[in-house]
């Protein structure tokens, strides 16, 4: 897989397990569809590992990806923006950018 993982979304990442707001630094990708806007990419930070996920670790951070996402989130980088909400984690591949709050 070709999933990246940019280092202020490492950061945070780690920080949410620091502070117990995660249990593990652990991440899982998701697709589907998103009406007439297409496909969509979405993230979890409390959706527990499914058996046959398919694992990637980056620098210690799980990322968890159904088999049935697969190719749609090859190629994926996971960022993280401050901003006057708290915060987002924001995805961005081939397919266009998804947006989770925390």
């Amino acid at each position: 897989m070709n999933i990246s993982i940019t280092d202020t979304a490492k950061s945070k990442i780690k920080n949410l397990v620091e502070e117990g707001e995660m249990g593990q630094p652990e991440v899982r990708l998701t697709s589907g569809c998103a009406g007439c806007a297409g496909l969509a990419v979405g993230i979890a930070i409390d959706d527990p590992r499914q058996e046959d996920d398919i694992i990637e670790v980056i620098d210690g951070i799980s990322v968890c990806i159904e088999p049935d996402s697969k190719s749609y989130v090859e190629g994926t980088t996971i960022d993280y923006e401050e901003n006057d909400f708290g915060g987002n984690f924001i995805l961005s591949n081939e397919y266009g950018s998804s947006v989770c709050f925390i």
